[in-house]
C-alpha cells in the first residue's frame, strides 16, 4: 500500500466545496451539484447513471472508496505496454518537482523540472531545451507552467513572479511574451486562445480568465469556491483537466463536476459523485498551526482527487484517502459496467512491470505514466519481479533488458499504456 510521500503539503491542500451557482449576464456561468443533493447509489448494472430528464447531467457514485480491490492492466481488455527511457545528458538532466509534468506537441515529448522545459523526440531523444531562464528580455524568471498549441506550434510557458506568459516556437525561438491576469498559476491552449487557472486564496473573485495572444481578456468565470480566510495559507492550485475527442475537459479538485469547455463556455459534462466523502469546506480555515495540523489530520477522511482522465471506455481517477494514494477505474460499457478502487495502482500482469500509477492521456486510448530510472532497476532486481508469471514471459525479459541497460542517475523512463480498439 503506497503512502502519500507529501504530508507536509497538506496543510496547503484545503480546500473548498462548490457553492450553488447564480447566474451573472456578464459572466459565464459554472455549475456544480449542490451539496445537499447526493445521487442514489448506482447498481452494478448502471455505474454511470444518466437521468431521464434530457437536461440532466451524468452521474458516477464513486463515494465507496473505502472497498479496495486489484486493479490489473489485462482488466482494460487488450493492451499494449512501452518503455521509452529519456536519453540523459548534462543539458538534459532533470529533476521532478510537484508541478512536473509531461504533454505532448505533434512529434515531440515536452516535461519540466529543474524550472526549465525540455523537448524529447517520440523515442526519447533529448532535442533542446524550450526557451531560457534568466533576467534577459526574451527569457523568463521561473517556470510555473506551460502548456503547448499544436494549431501555431508554439509552446508557451508562464511566469508567476511577473505575470508573463512567454512563447516561443518548437525550435525553441523566441516569438513574443504579454502581460497574463495576476495569480495565473495554470495556463492551458485552447481554440487560439488560453485559459487561465487563478489561484484561490478564499476570496478570489474569478476562477479562470480567458485571454487572447495579446493578453487581452476575452472572458472571466466567477469563483464558486469561496471561503473565509485564514490566517494560514491554504491549497490554490484547484483545478486539472485532460483532453478527449480534440476537446478540453475542466474538473475544479473539490468540485462533484467536470465541465466541457467548448466555444469558450464551461458546461456540465459529468458528476462524480463523493457523498459524504466530499472536503468539506470549514477545513480550509486555518487561523493557527494547531488548527491547520488537526485540520490535516481530519481531511484524510475524505476524498481528494489528484488528476481525473478519461478514454473511449473508462474513467480513471488518482486520489487520496485515508492519508494514502488510491486509484479508481469505472467502465463505461453498458454490457460490463463496474467500479474499481485499489490503494497499489494498476498491476502490471502484462510484462510483470511496477505498478502504475497513470499521469495522464496522450489521446483517446493512449495512457501514459513514468517512473524514476534507479525505482526501475530496483523493481526489476526485486524477489517480487523474478516470481512474476506475466501474461507476456518475452516482454518481461525485454524489460530486465532494458532496466540492465540504465543507470540509476538517468532520467525517468516513459511508461506507456496502449488500450487496442
Amino acid at each position: 500500500m503506497r503512502i502519500n510521500k507529501f504530508y507536509f503539503l497538506l496543510l496547503l491542500l484545503f480546500v473548498a466545496c462548490n457553492n450553488s451557482p447564480q447566474t451573472d449576464k456578464t459572466e459565464n456561468r459554472i455549475d456544480s451539484l449542490p451539496q445537499n443533493e447526493v445521487p442514489p447509489k448506482t447498481s452494478t448494472n448502471e455505474v454511470i447513471k444518466n437521468e431521464t430528464d434530457e437536461n440532466s447531467i451524468p452521474k458516477v457514485d464513486i463515494s465507496n472508496v473505502q472497498n479496495t480491490t486489484e486493479i490489473k492492466l489485462s482488466d482494460l481488455g487488450q493492451v499494449d505496454i512501452q518503455y521509452i527511457p529519456l536519453e540523459t545528458k548534462a543539458s538534459s538532466l532533470f529533476v521532478e518537482t510537484f508541478n512536473t509534468k509531461l504533454q505532448f506537441g505533434k512529434d515531440a515529448y515536452y516535461i519540466n523540472g529543474n524550472n526549465k522545459l525540455l523537448k524529447f523526440s517520440l523515442n526519447g531523444n533529448f532535442e533542446r531545451e524550450i526557451g531560457l531562464r534568466g533576467n534577459g528580455p526574451n527569457e523568463y524568471h521561473s517556470l510555473m507552467d506551460y502548456s503547448i498549441d499544436n494549431v501555431n506550434n508554439w509552446v508557451c510557458v508562464l511566469c508567476y513572479i511577473n505575470h508573463k506568459i512567454y512563447v516561443y516556437d518548437t525550435s525553441g525561438n523566441f516569438v513574443k511574451a504579454f502581460d497574463c491576469p495576476e495569480k495565473t498559476t495554470k495556463i492551458i491552449c485552447n481554440e487560439g486562445k488560453i485559459l487561465c487557472g487563478i489561484e484561490n486564496l478564499g476570496d478570489s473573485e474569478y476562477s479562470f480568465i480567458l485571454i487572447d495572444y495579446d493578453g487581452q481578456i476575452i472572458d472571466k468565470y466567477p469563483n464558486k469556491n469561496k471561503y473565509k480566510i485564514g490566517k494560514i495559507p491554504n491549497f490554490t492550485d484547484e483545478f486539472f483537466y485532460y483532453s478527449r475527442d480534440d476537446k478540453l475537459f475542466i474538473k475544479e479538485t473539490h468540485s462533484d463536476t467536470i465541465f466541457s469547455f467548448e466555444d469558450s463556455q464551461l458546461k456540465p459534462y459529468l458528476i462524480l459523485n463523493r457523498g459524504n466523502k466530499r472536503f468539506p469546506t470549514e477545513l480550509r480555515i486555518s487561523n493557527s498551526m494547531e488548527q491547520g495540523y488537526n485540520n490535516m489530520l481530519e481531511s484524510f477522511k475524505y476524498i481528494c482527487e489528484k488528476t481525473v482522465l478519461e478514454t473511449d471506455s473508462y474513467i480513471y481517477s488518482n486520489f487520496t484517502y485515508n492519508g494514502e494514494d488510491h486509484c479508481y477505474l469505472v467502465s463505461k460499457n453498458g454490457s460490463n459496467p463496474f467500479f474499481k478502487v485499489s490503494a497499489s495502482g494498476i498491476i502490471n500482469d502484462i510484462d510483470g512491470g511496477p505498478n502504475i500509477w497513470v499521469k495522464a492521456s496522450k489521446d483517446e486510448n493512449n495512457l501514459f505514466s513514468w517512473i524514476e530510472a534507479y525505482e526501475l532497476i530496483e523493481y526489476v532486481n526485486s524477489t517480487e519481479f523474478q516470481n512474476s508469471t506475466p501474461q507476456y514471459p518475452e516482454k518481461k525479459a525485454e524489460l530486465e533488458e532494458l532496466a540492465n541497460s540504465l543507470d540509476e542517475n538517468d532520467n525517468p523512463v516513459l511508461m506507456f499504456v496502449k488500450l487496442k480498439e
